[in-house]
């Protein structure tokens, strides 16, 4: 054999050994169980996230852009931080102190209470404090400005990028603004932001620089207190704010990992794999086989164009074992039930309330009673802007409240104030307001109800077994097809009339 021939059978039997391995596998491995890296470390690492948390005053800014970036990809980020301010119901109350006027001022009293109720809708407390409670509690602070515009006042928002608390006043927190935001924005600065603002731009632009004892320069310019709106979550450390839920960022992260996981199992345990066992030929020559290369090729060609993308194949002159993934019973690898509910209950809360488990009723009472108290101390720095407002308005003449209700407990206040009522107590004024109405809607009501629709006498109660007296008075009687069986055995035994 020339040194040709020999070349050729190399290359030859290259070939082979090329076919034969394609032969052996359809599948690369990378398709049947995927990379389970969690889609998070794209942007922001662990090492990241903690280092922002170690060093909060440099990077406040950039843990707000992270719970930006969590909302956008984490349904359950955001169910954590709007439970809060969904469970709020906003209920303003002002109380007119009577004693400011005297005896002889029956006429001013009722005028100042009109106008003070005229201008309590004109200040829409109840949708800038419900905008107030989600920015506090994703950001945790808010920022804002009040503008009066022809009809009402309202609030426009901040950046918190661009604003600093300096201190502590009668009516809230005090801030400054960083003017060098409208350096190249002045149209912005005309159109969206009150006259004020542009006097203190001018006084940045010519170099003022009124918080230099707190070593700020002339861009941070401080912001009259009268129209300035600052909630903040942590009262404690007026330096900078951390937004309350970043911390569960770990447990999401690890929540995500878990799910990645639980997939590659599920797509292993359902993947199908067929060995193809070569028959050998008994004349006892290593590497004898009873089919050739070429019906090899053609067994192979033919189950890669009829198999289905969940089965592979190999071949093999070897004996085939059984190798079988974790089965679903093995609960090593799925552990998503358990990392939601250890990110719920890292942040406090309750995993019932998002559907994880059920949860006695006691229990879970008790859980949404120290959920509410998160709520309780925001309503109060939100009461306090109002009242300063309205003492401002009509010179202390009205305090402003903000009752404590969420929808958990807006029912058991109801019965409370309620029953209270019924004892003479003087609250009867704060069930309408329990009900969704405002201060002003109090008058109106009563005067549809006796001047205008003249109800009392034009309006009789409808007549039921609860109003009429006879045999069949009382509750009635339960379909019999709605009957438990407790309710049916009494009924069979007449019990209730044993009694």
């Amino acid at each position: 054999m020339d040194k040709d021939d020999k070349i050729l059978e190399l290359k030859d039997k290259q070939t082979q050994r090329l076919n034969y391995a394609k032969a052996m596998v359809n599948v690369p491995l990378e398709q049947i169980v995927k990379s389970t890296k969690s889609t998070m470390l794209q942007k922001y690492s662990k090492d990241t996230i903690k280092s922002y948390l170690e060093s909060p005053s440099k990077y406040e800014n950039k843990m707000r852009e992270v719970v930006d970036y969590l909302c956008t990809i984490s349904p359950q980020f955001c169910r954590i931080i709007e439970y809060a301010p969904n469970m709020a119901i906003i209920t303003p109350f002002v109380k007119q102190k009577l004693t400011m006027y005297g005896n002889k001022n029956s006429k001013k009293k009722e005028n100042d209470f009109l106008n003070m109720c005229e201008y309590l809708d004109s200040l829409n407390v109840k949708n800038v404090s419900m905008e107030i409670l989600k920015n506090v509690f994703k950001y945790g602070v808010y920022y804002g400005i009040e503008i009066e515009g022809a009809y009402s006042t309202f609030v426009k928002r901040l950046d918190p990028n661009l604003c600093k608390i300096i201190g502590v006043g009668e009516a809230g927190f005090s801030i400054a603004f960083d003017f060098s935001y409208f350096d190249n924005n002045e149209f912005v600065l005309e159109n969206g932001y009150p006259q004020v603002f542009r006097s203190l731009y001018n006084d940045y632009k010519a170099g003022k620089k009124p918080l230099e004892g707190l070593r700020l320069q002339a861009k941070w310019q401080p912001l009259p207190d009268d129209i300035t709106f600052v909630v903040k979550h942590d009262i404690t450390n007026l330096e900078y704010s951390i937004p309350p839920y970043l911390n569960v960022y770990s447990k999401l992260y690890l929540l995500e990992e878990y799910e990645a996981l639980n997939l590659a199992k599920t797509t292993a345990e359902n993947y199908t794999l067929i060995g193809l066992k070569i028959p050998r030929n008994n004349d006892g020559k290593v590497d004898s086989y009873l089919i050739s290369n070429d019906m090899l090729d053609a067994t192979t060609f033919m189950l890669d164009d009829s198999l289905p993308d969940y089965m592979g194949y190999f071949t093999t002159p070897t004996d085939i074992e059984v190798v079988k993934a974790s089965s679903a019973s093995d609960k090593s690898v799925d552990t998503v039930d358990r990392a939601t509910k250890t990110m719920w209950n890292s942040v406090g809360l309750s995993e019932a309330l998002f559907g994880v488990e059920n949860t006695n009723s006691g229990t879970l009472s008790y859980s949404v009673k120290a959920d509410e108290q998160q709520l309780f101390p925001i309503y109060r720095q939100i009461e306090r802007h109002y009242d300063y407002k309205l003492k401002d308005k009509f010179k202390n003449n009205f305090k402003f409240k903000l009752l404590d209700t969420t929808w958990f407990n807006i029912s058991d206040m109801m019965d409370s104030y309620l029953s209270a009522s019924q004892f003479s107590v003087p609250v009867a004024i704060i069930i309408p307001l329990l009900l969704g109405f405002d201060m002003s809607d109090i008058n109106d009501l009563v005067l549809y109800q006796e001047e205008i629709f003249d109800i009392y006498n034009k309006w009789k109660a409808l007549q039921s077994s609860y109003t009429t007296s006879s045999e069949e008075a009382g509750r009635p009687k339960a379909d019999d097809s709605n009957m438990n069986e407790s309710t049916t055995k009494s009924r069979e035994n007449d019990d209730n009339n044993k009694k």
